[in-house]
């Protein structure tokens, strides 16, 4: 039995309506697994909610904390550390603070103090989340305010997905990712079998489709493009086309605007409730196993 497929939806930018897209093309594609893998804003599972079958915590970088019983307030850790991090905010105590927002977790100060008052102590970067929704697992994820590690999240989300598919013998992952070209997008789209960006007939959605694009060959993908909310600009979406047509990008399909979907998704996305204007995403459901 080969693997289970992996299709990622992205987009270049936020607001294009890449989630409902997933979540339409999740609603048509059933049974399958899904993976949120917008660790920063997960939303997915609010669309479909399930019983929560495992919460698992992400671990960060360790963090500096200083023993004040042990310090003896010589400020050779407010010296050496580079990122401002150390600090006396009480002249009258005179012992340092560590801002653990500041912190980075070098242990340059752990190593300096000669008191050895201070230590490094685990931190909580996020969480990881297994749902059980009608449509089958949905694995998701939370990062912590201010924290780095979010291309390691989303590999972990994509992992774990991949072997509850695994287990459960479903032959399709579909990914959620999130907007953007940075390091999330990055870890969402390596070593997926299929790319399906969602972007919308603006000057802003094509210029950042044609980021993604250039993101993407670097792995050796090619997206296909589906057009959302295509008729807000008939002049836009023709020359999104064309700059689709000029690169060798296949438009699977168009979209028109549709004002009632936030109820629909609210409501669970039924698929005997989808709007007649997504019904063209059921040819592209199809082509997700092929």
């Amino acid at each position: 039995m080969r693997p289970p497929r992996q299709i990622a939806v992205v987009s270049g930018k936020g607001g294009t309506g890449k989630t409902t897209v997933t979540a339409s093309l999740a609603i048509l594609s059933a049974p399958l697994v899904l993976a949120d893998a917008d660790v920063e804003a997960s939303n997915l599972s609010l669309v479909f909610p399930g019983r929560l079958r495992a919460v698992e915590p992400f671990p960060g970088m360790p963090l500096a904390v200083i023993d004040q019983a042990r310090c003896t307030a010589c400020g050779i850790c407010v010296e050496v550390c580079r990122f401002g991090a150390v600090s006396v905010l009480d002249p009258a105590v005179d012992i340092p603070t560590i801002d653990s927002l500041a912190c980075e977790g070098c242990g340059v100060c752990v190593d300096a103090c000669p008191a050895g008052a201070i230590i490094e102590e685990p931190s909580l970067a996020g969480e990881l989340f297994v749902n059980q929704s009608r449509l089958g697992v949905v694995v998701s994820a939370r990062l912590e305010p201010g924290e780095d590690l979010s291309g390691r999240l989303t590999t972990l989300v994509r992992q774990r997905a991949m072997a509850e598919a695994e287990t459960d013998h479903i032959d399709l992952v579909l990914i959620d990712g999130p907007p953007g070209t940075g390091c999330p997008t990055i870890a969402t789209i390596a070593g997926v079998d299929a790319l399906i960006a969602v972007t919308e007939p603006t000057g802003a959605g094509t210029a950042d489709l044609l980021r993604l694009t250039e993101l993407a060959g670097r792995f050796d993908l090619v997206p296909d493009v589906i057009i959302n909310k295509a008729d807000l600009s008939s002049s836009g979406a023709a020359a999104l086309e064309a700059e689709c047509g000029r690169l060798g990008i296949k438009v699977l399909a168009k979209l028109p605007f549709v004002s009632g979907l936030p109820r629909w998704l609210e409501k669970g996305a039924q698929l005997e409730e989808l709007p007649e204007a997504l019904q063209p995403l059921r040819s592209v459901a199809e082509r997700l196993r092929l």
